[in-house]
């Protein structure tokens, strides 16, 4: 078990096969300044998982929020 990072795990039926999705979640934690250290995705094309510093957990989850659904999660 490794300290200090975080996977975060982005699920829905709608990514399978649909260009465009893995750009737009990468996007986001670029333009916030959140490095991803290690990408996943499942056979069944419906998850990403990535792994980040945990420091950076709050502001990666804003930053997904905020790109497929128009507004942060965390307060």
């Amino acid at each position: 078990m490794v300290s200090g990072l975080e996977v975060i795990a982005v699920i829905g039926e709608n990514m399978r096969g649909r260009p465009g999705i893995t750009g737009k979640l990468f996007s986001s934690l670029g333009d916030s300044n959140v490095n991803v250290l290690a990408i996943a995705q499942g056979s069944s094309e419906r998850n990403i998982s990535i792994v980040i510093e945990s420091k950076h957990r709050e502001v990666a989850l804003n930053a997904i929020h905020f790109a497929f659904l128009g507004h942060g999660g965390q307060k």
